[in-house]
């Protein structure tokens, strides 16, 4: 519009205006317009990275250990369960950090379709139904929100109400299980949840001798809530312990986790609907970047296909002299029918 425009303004102003063309006019501002306007390039959706698989059971019972504990034959004292308890969570049951946090001690209970799995639920911080552990005047059970019950009971706010400091933690907004307003943990695989249950059990007997005054699961050793950042530091420093580096676009950080239970769901074929599920996603069109494929993940597949009796004659690899350069080899010392030469030996 603006090569139009000046031109119009040229031919208002020239002597020789009945000679300007209109025609040659238009072909150099569409030449203009091509040249201005290049194609965007187009990305394909890159994979999510996760954490390497082969490397979870090292993080788990080598990484976090307790320093200066490392050769206690008790395992309650060499490791920290704490954040082991919590990666399970995040690894096993596809939870994101914060939602870890974020757990009371009441939320987790022998599983009633197998009592020796964990059954662990994630509430809403705040309009999630709150434990029956709060009394009234009567002694009767309080029947509120846990915004109500850590008021209330604790004189708290839920930990994502207000920004700033060591107490606040996020809120994701997953599709929620129930009316309840909590989502279930979906253990893959699911002796996960076993181990969950035992190492749940040794770590509440040591939470019972701090003095907590509040619900919250997973706390420090003074007792108060634990926080991102103290847990984030923890795990960098577990991975680093088995000889990885910490990084988001290695899948080692700890949302990788959570990547690596989609892509876990994604590689045994469990129905998208299903998958839908296990990670809460308000969309199934959310779960697509768990089924997008790495370079390494497509180089097996074409190797693979590559092996099989009849890819050799639908894409046999060409030989250059095949495709008219024979000016490369003009005596035929190495090609044709009938090479002089083969390679190194003299005919």
């Amino acid at each position: 519009m603006r090569a139009w425009s000046q031109w119009a303004r040229r031919k208002d102003r020239s002597f020789l205006a009945h000679t300007m063309s209109r025609g040659k006019t238009a072909v150099a501002v569409k030449r203009a317009r091509a040249t201005g306007m290049l194609p965007t390039p187009v990305i394909d959706r890159e994979p999510v990275k996760h954490f390497p698989e082969e490397k979870i059971r090292d993080l788990l019972w080598r990484g976090f250990i307790v320093p200066g504990k490392q050769k206690s034959p008790r395992p309650e004292d060499r490791l920290n369960i704490r954040d082991i308890l919590m990666t399970l969570l995040m690894r096993y049951g596809g939870l994101r950090v914060s939602e870890t946090l974020h757990l009371f001690v009441q939320d987790v209970v022998p599983d009633p379709f197998d009592p020796s799995k964990a059954h662990v639920r994630i509430f809403h911080p705040g309009q999630g139904k709150a434990p029956l552990d709060w009394m009234n005047e009567k002694g009767q059970p309080v029947h509120c929100n846990r915004r109500d019950y850590l008021r209330g009971k604790y004189g708290l706010l839920p930990r994502n109400a207000k920004k700033g400091g060591g107490y606040y933690i996020g809120w994701k907004n997953p599709a929620l299980d129930s009316e309840q307003k909590f989502i279930d943990v979906h253990w893959f695989p699911s002796d996960a949840g076993r181990v969950f249950q035992k190492l749940w059990l040794i770590y509440m007997m040591r939470r019972a001798r701090l003095k907590c005054q509040h619900p919250f699961a997973f706390v420090t050793e003074s007792g108060e809530p634990y926080g991102y950042d103290a847990f984030k530091a923890q795990f960098r420093s577990a991975v680093e312990r088995i000889g990885l580096s910490h990084a988001k676009h290695l899948g080692t950080t700890p949302h990788g986790l959570r990547h690596a239970y989609g892509r876990a769901l994604t590689n045994a074929d469990v129905d998208p609907l299903v998958r839908k599920k296990a990670l809460h996603h308000k969309s199934i069109a959310s779960q697509v970047v768990y089924t997008e494929m790495d370079r390494q993940k497509i180089a097996q597949i074409l190797s693979s296909v590559s092996n099989r009796p009849h890819a050799a004659e639908a894409a046999s690899t060409p030989h250059p002299f095949d495709f008219g350069f024979e000016d490369v080899d003009p005596l035929g010392l190495f090609s044709g029918s009938h090479p002089r030469l083969k390679q190194g030996q003299p005919k």
